[in-house]
């Protein structure tokens, strides 16, 4: 017998991770990458049963990774996955207190990925 099962990945308020990647650990031990689309979807089509293990991975880092999970017939909800992806906003004031538009802010990771955003025109990025 093979299944399908439709894996969901979500940010910290259930917001659809689109692009994310999600690594499926097969029974076999085998790994395949697929990457969510639009609405943090992805289908795992012609299965076998078994475990599978899932890693999310968001901007190259890992924000989630689950237990086995037992496909075994029946039809499976969609199975989500929630992420440890958060938000931050950040506004750059100078030191009057006005706003600094189109100043560039630099972010790390916990992992070391740095990534640089642009203050919209009232100094805000989130």
């Amino acid at each position: 017998p093979v299944y399908y099962l439709t894996v969901k990945a979500v940010d910290s308020t259930g917001e659809a991770l689109s692009g994310a990647e999600i690594i499926a650990q097969f029974p076999a031990g085998t790994k395949t990458v697929y990457i969510a689309n639009n609405t943090g979807h992805v289908t795992l089509s012609q299965i076998i049963a078994g475990y599978y293990n899932f890693t999310v991975l968001w901007w190259g880092t890992p924000v989630n990774s689950t237990g086995p999970l037992l496909v075994s017939g029946g039809g499976l909800p969609i199975y989500t996955i929630e992420c440890s992806v958060y938000y931050l906003t950040v506004r750059t004031v100078d030191s009057l207190g006005q706003a600094l538009s189109n100043a560039e802010v630099f972010v790390q990771s916990p992992v070391g990925t740095e990534t640089v955003y642009l203050t919209n025109d009232t100094g805000y990025v989130r």
